[in-house]
């Protein structure tokens, strides 16, 4: 079982699991085992199909592992930012984005993860629902309060010397007017409508239909 990895455009750094050392991807794209780190670089974007067809975007400057096994599926995200647009996880199954600080679940939805450092994390959903609980550490990701998110929530889980807190709001305009924000919607839409593809010619079908919005340049997506 392998996902693929898709450089949009940039620099996208890979190590394998008990590697010291990232190398940089050289192919457009490139598939790989459960465990892999992959990590963007300034101005550098890049997307991962996952097995059952689900999608992460990685935005510049993120850090992620991804780990998956049959119907499980954990993604530790040590900084940046992610968009997961997941497949219905069948009965047993689990997709989890786990943060130094946040383990956010779900069984079928379209939501986005935001780490800046290890007592700062943001989760927002734009489609379903996502169940979110702060924990003290990655090595210690028992859940310590849990929140439910619905669509257009969000949720910062920060802490500091006097607390640590879930703080639930909602999406501002701001966010929503931001570049991250509006190449993802359009992402969104063409998965939608690909989704149900497999393998290659998922990736395939949804390059083809992002080259045909008129608005592609605009955000620059590959």
């Amino acid at each position: 079982m392998q996902s693929t990895l898709v450089r949009e455009t940039g620099t996208i750094l890979l190590k394998t699991q008990g590697t010291a050392d990232y190398k940089e991807m050289i192919a457009n794209e490139t598939k790989f085992e459960s465990g892999m780190f992959i990590k963007t670089d300034k101005e550098s974007y890049a997307r991962v199909f996952l097995p059952d067809n689900s999608l992460i975007s990685l935005n510049e400057n993120t850090e992620v592992q991804i780990n998956f096994e049959g119907n499980q599926i954990d993604i530790q995200q040590l900084i940046g930012k992610i968009w997961n647009r997941v497949q219905t996880v069948t009965t047993g199954g689990e997709y989890k984005v786990t943060t130094p600080n946040t383990i956010a679940a779900v069984r079928g939805t379209i939501f986005g993860v935001g780490v800046d450092d290890k007592d700062n994390s943001r989760v927002f959903v734009e489609a379903g629902n996502v169940e979110v609980s702060k924990h003290e550490t990655l090595e210690d990701p028992k859940a310590l309060d849990t929140t439910d998110l619905n669509i257009g929530d969000l949720a910062r889980i920060v802490r500091d010397a006097k607390s640590f807190q879930i703080i639930k709001g909602q999406l501002d305009q701001t966010f929503k007017d931001s570049f991250w924000y509006k190449r993802n919607k359009i992402l969104d839409e063409e998965w939608l409508k690909n989704k149900d593809l497999k393998g290659a010619d998922l990736i395939k079908s949804l390059r083809e239909s992002l080259l045909q919005r008129n608005n592609y340049l605009e955000y620059k997506l590959a």
